[in-house]
């Protein structure tokens, strides 16, 4: 598969959690890192911080994946901003060079089937149970 067969292989199959915004980093990488497992994908999980260097502000606390050249981090823009120049799902890092990622790979467990449904189901609004 060529990689940019490869990189839209894999935004169809990790896209469609982007909508679970209940989850921040951590949680959708454990939700993200079980899909990439079950479908075969080798991947590294990292922890650490992510640093903007055009203003300064940093996540002090982050979770994202490395797949050789590419990373996979959907939640950088909830804490730095809904702007262009802030990655956003599955992205080339030198693209974007105001953006540092700082931080070392971890072993993650992966998710029992259990807690993987609980934490992809939807949940029911408040006027369902009225």
């Amino acid at each position: 598969m060529d990689k940019q067969s490869f990189i839209h292989h894999l935004r169809l199959i990790l896209d469609p959690y982007d909508t679970l915004q209940h989850l921040e980093c951590d949680g959708l990488t454990r939700i993200l890192h079980k899909i990439l497992s079950d479908n075969e994908i080798e991947h590294t999980v990292y922890t650490g911080e992510v640093i903007h260097k055009g203003n300064a502000e940093t996540i002090p606390i982050h979770f994202w994946i490395d797949i050789e050249d590419l990373r996979i981090d959907y939640r950088a823009r909830m804490w730095l901003g809904e702007t262009p120049d802030i990655p956003h799902g599955i992205f080339h890092p030198a693209n974007y060079p105001k953006i540092y990622y700082q931080g070392n790979s971890i072993k993650l467990a992966l998710l029992p089937d259990v807690l993987f449904q609980i934490l992809t189901c939807p949940f029911p609004t408040i006027n369902e149970n009225v």
